[in-house]
């Protein structure tokens, strides 16, 4: 799945028009490498209770077909924004496509141009009440407990389906061998210094 995040109709004809007039040519000729994909398609953005949508609902709806609320992500509606507790009842927790592929038998992986936890990312592997429990300490400046509700990094590295992701899918797209070059995400786990770090103080 490519995605265009915040990428709308209007945003997609000026590229288009862009790309063409640096060719030379009036510009609505030209063609979006993505344009070319078999299958392209637009979503209605909003989430259960903000019309305008954030990150966090949207990645939700578009990688496990669910709408939830605003900043919420991999939870049903059920879960309030900031309500930890909520979040912790395994029945508000939503499967994405990431893993639906992995209980398929296949690979699944994330390539990102942002925070690999940040909103959009994050809703591949993350059950969490608020986008920005990126790391622990954003959990208890909102007063939860970390132990209850794990940061999004956190679950990344060590729940599922996050610590299941082949994430060195970028370095073999670049033209790279992974058992030279391996990714961040394996460096993390694997290799030091960063194996013998504290996850959560990592993300601070």
């Amino acid at each position: 799945m490519f995605l265009g995040d915040g990428m709308s109709v209007p945003t997609l004809a000026a590229a288009r028009t862009l790309l063409g007039q640096r060719r030379g040519a009036p510009g609505e000729e030209a063609q979006l490498a993505f344009e070319a994909f078999p299958t392209v398609g637009l979503a209605k953005t909003y989430c259960v209770d903000a019309q305008i949508a954030d990150s966090a609902c949207t990645a939700t709806a578009y990688l496990c077909g669910v709408k939830n609320n605003e900043a919420t992500i991999g939870v049903t509606a059920a879960v309030p924004r900031y309500d930890c507790d909520a979040s912790t009842d395994p029945t508000t927790h939503v499967s994405s496509i990431a893993e639906w592929a992995l209980a398929d038998g296949r690979d699944a992986g994330i390539v990102t141009t942002t925070r690999v936890t940040h909103a959009s990312p994050s809703g591949a592997y993350a059950k969490v009440a608020e986008r920005d429990w990126e790391n622990d300490a954003m959990v208890k400046a909102d007063g939860a407990d970390t132990e209850r509700c794990p940061d999004i990094a956190h679950q990344l590295v060590h729940m599922e389906p996050g610590n299941r992701f082949k994430n060195d899918a970028a370095v073999r797209t670049a033209g790279h061998d992974t058992q030279r070059c391996p990714d961040i995400a394996h460096q993390l786990v694997h290799m030091e210094p960063f194996n013998r770090f504290k996850v959560r103080s990592l993300f601070l």
